[in-house]
């Protein structure tokens, strides 16, 4: 929730909107008996956020932390289904209720650390399944599905992360600022 009352400043300081709507996938796997499945079954959630009125960061935290608690209670409720009830005024080329994301990966134990260090891109992030062991290279990904996602992991080395973003609406050198602004 820090992190994304963070992403919160960048993306109103960038912006000037004070209603912020972040997209956060959620697990789908809440259920005991969901543990086992297998699939996807991540379902994101929109995190409405009201940045208005300069709030200390304490504040917008606290504001964070509620809607992020509100929108985590309704994560079983498939966000495709709710974009069609809600009906909200919209482009067709634009999703329909978030265009930026935030997403961190944790490994949830030691071993799985290396699947963050993939998530984000981060070269030397290894991987064992048995006897064979999997290691990351650092590759440019692909086209962005929204206009800016946040990816973060936690790693060995700290916290990793990559801004990745519609290459149509912004230079390689605004996103490189952006990161500069989140880090500081």
């Amino acid at each position: 929730m820090g992190l994304l009352a963070a992403f919160d400043v960048l993306l109103n300081r960038y912006t000037g909107q004070d209603r912020l709507v972040v997209g956060c996938p959620t697990t789908g796997r809440k259920s005991a008996e969901q543990k086992g499945l297998v699939g996807y079954l991540v379902n994101p959630v929109a995190i409405a956020v009201d940045a208005g009125g300069d709030p200390p960061f304490a504040e917008l935290l606290a504001r964070v932390r509620g809607a992020a608690l509100a929108a985590f209670a309704l994560q079983d409720y498939p966000l495709p289904l709710l974009a069609e009830r809600l009906h909200p005024e919209r482009d067709p080329g634009l999703p329909p209720l978030f265009q930026v994301m935030c997403v961190l990966q944790k490994g949830r134990r030691e071993e799985e650390e290396g699947l963050a260090a993939l998530s984000v891109g981060e070269a030397g992030g290894r991987v064992g399944t048995g006897p064979l062991v999997l290691e990351s290279l650092a590759l440019a990904l692909p086209g962005a599905q929204l206009d800016l996602s946040l990816a973060l992991a936690e790693t060995a080395r700290g916290l990793s992360g990559r801004l990745v973003y519609n290459r149509d609406l912004f230079e390689p050198a605004t996103v490189a600022r952006m990161a500069s602004h989140l880090e500081s």
